[in-house]
């Protein structure tokens, strides 16, 4: 799987924005994201909505990995329940046109091919000036080879 795509821009904390011949931006995350998170992705979960405003920056909803929605599993049962979670930010800000039903009935297509799969797409209200901010391919590629930062993968 290629870490970086061309005719996307890339935000520090993983993931890309596409603009679309309508002048729409799709969301998705990057492939460094889906191999950081090193278990399947098995959930979203969006703390907003289609038809609200988004503020670049702002975490806009979570991503599960490897996690088992059993009874059995919940530390409230006795079990152990382990997983890897990733906040999903806003690359840009605007309107959210569209969350994508597809990905959220069933998140495991991001594994296979993170860059053919949006998650949100937003009507920008700042795209010039916004865009201008957000890392190029090669740029990304350069973050992406000097990676000391710390991770925002978590355990939970």
């Amino acid at each position: 799987m290629s870490n970086v795509r061309y005719k996307r821009y890339y935000t520090p904390r993983y993931m890309w924005a596409e603009l679309t011949a309508d002048g729409k931006v799709r969301i998705g995350m990057t492939a460094h994201a889906v191999t950081r998170l090193s278990q399947p992705i098995a959930l979203l979960e969006f703390s907003t909505a289609e038809g609200r405003g988004i503020v670049k920056g702002e975490d806009i909803g979570i991503v599960y990995a490897g996690y088992k929605a059993r009874r059995g599993d919940s530390p409230l049962y006795g079990g152990t329940l382990e997983s890897r979670a990733f906040d999903l930010s806003a690359p840009l800000s605007g309107v959210i046109e569209a969350i994508n039903a597809d990905m959220m009935n069933d998140p495991s297509a991001i594994n296979d091919d993170p860059y053919g799969c949006w998650i949100l797409r937003i009507n920008p209200s700042d795209l010039e000036d916004e865009l201008s901010q957000l890392l190029s391919p090669e740029a990304y590629e350069t973050r992406l080879r000097e990676a000391t930062r710390p991770s925002p993968f978590r355990t939970v």
